[in-house]
């Protein structure tokens, strides 16, 4: 009987090392601050990280923060908004995606491949074009019905997959001539 070389599966040593999530940590928390600092007018990174740091103080503290200069109104109320909802969409289309492939079970599996982005281009187009609103909410007609429509796009190849699945042969007999 061989002796097999222990491996990183086989001793029980799954995933990262703790310091690696640190890292990832800082060089998000980086990347944060020098893209909040990059813009058409460029703010030094002092000044951002100082900016940052006085919001998110008087955030905790529940007072009102003053906005004595351009820089302490831009980085808290324009620019670090943006960057976290870039950071967040990205987050959910990864998270999404990582859903679809599991759901499928195929790594290759994504909405264009399936169809999807096609279904939700035409919900988005279907409610601009007659106009379809949600009082109150703008731009929600349009994000719903492309939702809708790549949902029911979805539905579709999935019902078409399991009726042709099931519908083929099983055997290389029956497909040669």
């Amino acid at each position: 009987m061989r002796s097999r070389k222990k491996t990183a599966t086989t001793n029980g040593d799954k995933g990262l090392k703790p310091y690696v999530y640190l890292l990832f940590v800082l060089v998000t928390l980086a990347t944060v601050i020098v893209c909040t600092a990059i813009g058409s007018v460029n703010i030094p990174l002092p000044d951002t990280v100082e900016s940052i740091w006085n919001a998110f103080a008087s955030w905790l503290s529940g007072a009102a923060a003053t906005n004595s200069n351009s820089v302490a109104y831009i980085v808290p109320s324009v620019r670090l908004p943006r960057v976290l909802c870039a950071g967040l969409v990205g987050g959910a289309l990864a998270a999404s995606g990582c859903a679809l492939q599991g759901l499928l079970k195929n790594p290759l599996a994504d909405g264009s491949t399936l169809g999807m982005s096609a279904g939700a281009s035409l919900g988005a187009v279907i409610a601009i074009f007659f106009g379809i609103t949600i009082p109150f909410i703008p731009l929600a007609g349009t994000t719903v019905m492309g939702a809708l429509f790549a949902a029911i796009s979805l539905l579709v190849i999935l019902l078409l997959a399991y009726r042709l699945d099931y519908s083929l042969p099983r055997t290389r007999s029956s497909w040669s001539a």
